[in-house]
């Protein structure tokens, strides 16, 4: 089906706040919604009767969706027009993918607000609601996805523990998204190849060194040309890693099994050693003359360590006695010659 031709050129710059809009989306897909605004979509069987219940969940989420862009006292993008371009761009998405020939989604839109014209929702988005030609739409709708999924791979890099296995497929993922545009921009699509080249940007410059994946040990993520992965740099270092060849420069050799052995037997010979030396001589001086020898040697020298400690305790005894003396005043008369 042929719509109006009359379309205004499509505007990217919602994309700057692209990261917010794809939450509200979330937001939207999370929340069940129902027909709770009061609203009457019975123009939607006219336009196709097959896929009224579809296209009757669209119109809802478009309100539910308009309401948050604008209503919410926590808005995130303070820009009308660029709340606008993307409510456009969505609507046209949503339809095209249940019904991309049957009526014009600027035909969708007049039907809808002539049906609920006491919605204030609605009237906001008069003239701004049109048509984006196919593949144009087509062209958006893949920039919309590689940045959604972006937005995931960002998602899984801050969390506390990266699993690097979900970065990296994602990684690849927009890889493969991003070959697929690379060639749309030939320099006629200056706004889309603008958004683009700041995809690319904002690609190149995350840095993985900090996360200490296991298997992908590159600087960068995968590469998004066709240059090999094998040109991307190494991760560095860093100061606080240590190799085991340091390490073991500290502590030395590590024991193995065999040496292992070597101390056991050590330790056993010794031992066996001192108690065969010790029950050798409790023989030698329990059952040969050599133990009454030595007795009588201990005995002796028993005798003479008693009389030196009497003598020594008669030396001290003495000498407290001459000190005493030594006090003593003596008080003689003696008679003048």
């Amino acid at each position: 089906m042929v719509c109006s031709d009359d379309s205004p050129e499509e505007e990217y710059k919602f994309f700057e706040y692209i990261y917010d809009y794809i939450n509200y989306e979330a937001l939207l897909e999370q929340k069940e919604i129902s027909n709770s605004f009061n609203l009457n979509y019975s123009f939607i069987e006219s336009l196709n009767s097959e896929k009224v219940q579809e296209l009757t969940a669209i119109a809802n989420k478009l309100i539910y969706l308009n309401d948050l862009l604008f209503n919410t006292s926590d808005r995130k993008v303070s820009n009308d027009d660029y709340n606008h371009d993307y409510l456009n761009f969505w609507l046209n998405q949503q339809i095209n993918e249940i019904d991309s020939d049957s009526f014009c989604k600027k035909s969708f839109y007049q039907y809808f607000k002539s049906h609920n014209r006491t919605n204030v929702n609605l009237l906001k988005l008069n003239s701004k609601i049109h048509d984006i030609e196919e593949n144009e739409l087509k062209a958006m709708n893949a920039l919309y996805n590689l940045y959604k999924n972006f937005s995931k791979l960002n998602e899984k890099i801050k969390e506390i523990n990266p699993k690097e296995e979900e970065c990296i497929r994602y990684a690849k993922q927009c890889v493969e998204e991003y070959e697929k545009l690379k060639d749309k921009c030939n320099g006629v699509r200056t706004k889309f190849c603008n958004i683009l080249t700041k995809f690319k940007n904002k690609y190149e410059e995350i840095s993985l060194c900090q996360y200490n994946f296991i298997n992908w040990r590159k600087e960068k993520l995968p590469s998004l040309t066709n240059d090999s992965d094998e040109l991307l740099l190494d991760c560095k270092p860093t100061g606080n890693s240590v190799d085991t060849e340091t390490i073991q420069e500290h502590i030395g050799p590590v024991p193995n099994e065999d040496n292992s052995d070597i101390y056991v037997h050590n330790i056993t010979a010794g031992t066996v050693g001192t108690l065969g030396i010790s029950f050798i001589c409790f023989i030698l001086y329990r059952f040969t003359s050599f133990g009454p020898w030595l007795h009588s040697r201990i005995s002796k020298n028993e005798n003479i360590i008693e009389n030196l400690n009497e003598e020594m305790n008669h030396f001290s005894h003495t000498s407290e006695f001459e000190q005493r003396n030594s006090d003593i005043t003596y008080n003689i008369a003696y008679n003048s010659v």
